[in-house]
């Protein structure tokens, strides 16, 4: 796997071989506007503030970063029945991945480098450095499928534009159910957003910090969502998914239990100064 650094930021690759880019602070739109094509309505439309830099990696963590740190390999499946549409690599997403495997990885890897550092990125950091600058539904342009008008229920959520066929400029950035051949695919290979971040859109999904929960009505600075909860965020849509589920501003959430684990889910990291 090779990937380039940011030109735009510094970077470093740490002791198990992921490559991190500094992000500054700053605001953004966080959610979607109302007349975006595919929306859900648990997207609202609010200002964030990131007040902080961090460090993002530029890719999932991948299967060789996790074997080389914990020693196993969860994408194996549930009782190590692989699924075909996973695909062993060191180059491809360590996925079967739990929100409370997430939590062991994180805490091996700081006491690996003596630092309390590495972490989950909170939703609103994961948004921030999915869009990088954008507004748009993806991280370079909206959307340009043909859209399917009428009610669309995901969950509690309801979406009045089904946009559920391949579009140019998400099939650019990611792996999703028009160009995936239904598989996951190594990290990199598609093109990575301005920040130099890659996979941002499908290919797998990405745990985040936060329990899941409604977002406010009005500007925010440094969120970190509910105290509590049942659910744990997810970002990013998978090579399962359509192209209205990749979407920048896209919502989904899973149980941070382990219960087997799912073939298109797994972490990316982030890094306090």
């Amino acid at each position: 796997m090779t990937t380039k650094p940011s030109p735009f930021f510094s970077s470093f690759i740490n002791t198990i071989g992921v490559r991190f880019v500094l992000l500054p602070p700053g605001s953004f739109m966080m959610g979607s506007p109302e007349n975006e094509p595919g929306r859900y309505d648990d997207e609202i439309y609010h200002k964030v503030t990131l007040t902080k830099p961090f460090y993002i990696s530029t890719t999932v963590v991948t299967q060789g970063q996790w074997f080389k740190l914990m020693g196993r390999r969860p994408w194996l499946g549930y009782r190590g029945l692989k699924s075909e549409t996973v695909k062993e690599g060191d180059d491809y997403p360590a996925v079967y991945i739990s929100w409370d495997a997430c939590s062991l990885f994180i805490k091996r890897l700081n006491e690996s480098e003596n630092v309390n550092k590495y972490r989950l990125p909170t939703e609103a950091e994961w948004e921030y450095a999915c869009r990088a600058g954008s507004t748009t539904a993806f991280a370079n342009g909206d959307i340009e499928a043909a859209p399917v008008y009428g009610p669309t229920d995901v969950g509690e959520h309801r979406s009045t534009i089904a946009v559920d066929y391949d579009d140019p400029n998400l099939d650019d950035m990611g792996w999703n159910c028009g160009n995936s051949d239904l598989h996951i695919h190594q990290v990199a290979q598609k093109n990575p957003n301005k920040w130099g971040l890659y996979d941002m859109h499908g290919n797998a999904w990405e745990w985040c910090r936060d329990w899941d929960g409604d977002y406010p009505s009005n500007g925010v600075i440094d969120p970190m969502g509910p105290q509590a909860g049942v659910y744990k965020v997810i970002r990013g849509g998978s090579f399962h998914h359509k192209v209205r589920i990749c979407r920048s501003a896209h919502r989904n959430r899973g149980g941070p239990k382990p219960k087997g684990g799912s073939d298109d889910l797994g972490l990316r990291l982030a890094r306090d100064l």
